[in-house]
């Protein structure tokens, strides 16, 4: 939720965004992309990575 990934206004279209530009599956549930995330980044990783894109906010 804090990174905008879930749970807010245009969530979905970002969840797609980040799964397109990471290669990952696009049927991909939100848990399922979260656990991903979990595994393949740190926190840090993650929030820098999310900066770098577009229609992101930095957290």
């Amino acid at each position: 939720v804090a990174l905008g990934l879930s749970g807010g206004e245009g969530s979905a279209e970002k969840r797609r965004l980040l799964l397109k530009r990471l290669d990952l599956p696009e049927h991909l549930t939100a848990n399922g992309m979260l656990e991903a995330l979990n595994l393949l980044f740190g926190r840090e990783e993650l929030e820098a990575l999310l900066a770098e894109e577009r229609g992101f906010d930095k957290v």
